[in-house]
């Protein structure tokens, strides 16, 4: 085709022309005598122009006296047709451009990389005028372009109470009604809301009923079982919080934080490796998350969130210590943010945009029946012990989680979290009923010479040595005072160790009697005495006093 169409050219003298594939495209007016070359023959066919369908903007005009033509309005509607945008944030009065691609929020470094871009869409031979005047412009023509494209408002994508999805390479796959799981894909242009760049808009997905690793994992870590059998209602509860911080729904009647504790844990010693960071990276691979070591946070610190912004979906704390002080984060879970950077000035992140907390920890999460406000803002889940430091789940499934899984194992997996959030937009946040008493007694006592202490002490006040009033019986009432007057004898070679003072004796006080199998006792605030409660039917008898029954009355006390 080359030699016999070089032939054509030197044999018409043509000058201007374009060669495609094995055709000859002139002007209309040229004329063309010598046709046929041997065995090949040209023939001559109209050119009809094609219809455009899309009018191509360029940035650019070259003018016929070669100079080249730019502008500010040329430069925006081109960008504006390479799908730029240019987004505007409440707190932010800066040009931010996003170059638009499946509503990833993937910001342009326009100061350092528009003049890259523009060059390559450069569609003339002569390209260094054209070069030279982009360098040119990039100062101050290219800086005012960026104001006449198109403002955006960003806002990132939410799910509701009805609906979940989750974006793919392949689509947006989504449920939007909670009476049936019926997954379904759209086109994202069909998609109201921006996405943070995550791995999944990596992955291509495909809904499948297969169980795979995870939810093995999650029906273990949940029952202590290989299988769990028909009962598997901590198996729902632990479904129902992966839901539950998997979906970015979120309302103020249930947005509690998550702790995530090991059954059997004390505070003496850690028993780690079951399961719990693991359960937090499942949540990295599905949204974005913010991670933090538990000593990284300091409830005092008021930079504490200086690098979170709306895109967090949820908010890790991971391996938190056993002194983490949980009422640190009750107006950060129950209302917005405030938000302090370093050398600027803060602001606030919204409830509904804010995100979930989870955390973990090895020691014990205390528990306080009349704390209504923490039961509220904190559920609790135990890991049962499954799996530990040489069990592993590598050990038993044969490969690393989230690292070693092929294609069909994340669909598995993404599958199964779409159960689990249609679980919990359906049945809500599902708790596991735990009996905390001896949590509560471990993480008080987890110390035996605080524990043989105080049962020294409690000896002393319920059975005094000396019973002047009556026989064989308990004492009726006593204070924090006598417990501390006992505890801080002269004597007493423990009293220097301060393991109590006036600040947390009631409290363990209170532990202490929750857990005894002794006589009961109640809190008297009036009097701020505990006292002594008879069991129905009980008769005690005082000297001077005729029988009681059914209670302790004010002529019971005893006082020194």
């Amino acid at each position: 085709e080359e030699e016999y169409i070089h032939k054509f050219v030197q044999a018409n003298k043509l000058t201007n022309y374009v060669r495609l594939h094995d055709g000859i495209f002139v002007m209309s007016d040229q004329e063309c005598k010598k046709l046929k070359f041997g065995k090949v023959e040209f023939t001559l066919r109209e050119c009809i122009k094609p219809k455009i369908e899309k009018e191509i903007i360029s940035f650019y005009q070259v003018l016929s006296n070669g100079k080249v033509k730019t502008s500010q309005s040329m430069y925006a509607n081109f960008l504006e047709q390479e799908k730029f945008i240019r987004i505007q944030t409440p707190h932010d009065d800066k040009i931010q451009l996003l170059k638009d691609t499946n509503n990833v929020v993937e910001f342009f470094n326009h100061k350092t990389d528009m003049v890259a871009f523009l060059d390559s869409q450069i569609n003339d031979v002569n390209s260094s005028i054209i070069r030279d005047t982009i360098a040119r412009d990039n100062t101050n023509v290219l800086y005012q372009s960026y104001h006449l494209i198109k403002e955006v408002k960003l806002e990132y994508y939410r799910d509701s109470k009805h609906g979940f999805g989750l974006p793919f390479q392949n689509g947006f796959f989504f449920f939007n009604d909670i009476d049936e799981l019926k997954i379904q894909k759209k086109d994202y242009s069909e998609v109201n809301g921006f996405f943070t760049p995550h791995g999944i808009q990596k992955r291509e997905f495909n809904y499948t009923d297969e169980k795979g690793m995870f939810e093995f994992f999650i029906e273990r870590i949940s029952t202590g079982m290989r299988d769990p059998g028909e009962d598997r209602s901590d198996v729902d509860a632990f479904m129902s919080m992966l839901g539950y911080l998997c979906t970015s729904y979120k309302t103020f009647t249930e947005c509690p934080g998550i702790v995530l504790t090991d059954e059997g844990a004390n505070d003496e010693t850690r028993n780690g490796g079951r399961g719990k960071t693991m359960i937090g990276m499942a949540i990295k691979e599905v949204t974005k998350v913010m991670w933090k070591g538990g000593n990284e946070f300091v409830g005092s610190y008021i930079h504490n969130f200086a690098d979170l912004n709306e895109s967090y979906r949820v908010y890790v704390l991971d391996d938190v210590p056993a002194s983490f002080n949980f009422n640190d984060l009750y107006t950060n879970i129950t209302g917005g943010i405030n938000i302090q950077p370093k050398g600027t000035m803060g602001r606030m992140i919204d409830f509904k945009d804010s995100p979930k907390f989870l955390i973990t920890s090895n020691w014990l999460f205390r528990y306080d029946e009349n704390d209504a406000s923490t039961n509220r803002r904190f559920v609790e889940y135990k890991i049962k012990p499954y799996y530990n430091l040489t069990y592993t789940p590598k050990t038993e499934f044969g490969c690393t989680f989230f690292e070693d899984w092929d294609q069909e194992e994340w669909c598995r997996f993404y599958s199964f979290i779409f159960r689990c959030v249609h679980l919990y937009l359906v049945h809500g946040l599902q708790r596991v009923q735990y009996d905390k008493t001896e949590d509560n007694y471990r993480a008080v006592f987890g110390s035996d010479a605080r524990e043989s202490e105080i049962s020294r002490i409690m000896e002393i006040l319920i059975y005094p040595t000396k019973m002047e009033r009556r026989e064989n019986r308990p004492i009726y009432s006593f204070s924090v005072s006598e417990f501390l007057k006992i505890y801080n004898d002269y004597e007493n070679p423990l009293r220097s160790e301060k393991m109590f003072h006036s600040k947390n004796t009631k409290k363990m006080i209170d532990v202490y009697l929750q857990h005894y199998s002794g006589p009961r006792y109640e809190y008297e605030l009036k009097h701020r005495r505990w006292i002594h409660i008879e069991a129905p039917g009980d008769t005690c008898k005082v000297s001077g006093d005729t029988s009681v029954t059914d209670g302790v009355t004010d002529n019971l006390w005893l006082n020194d």
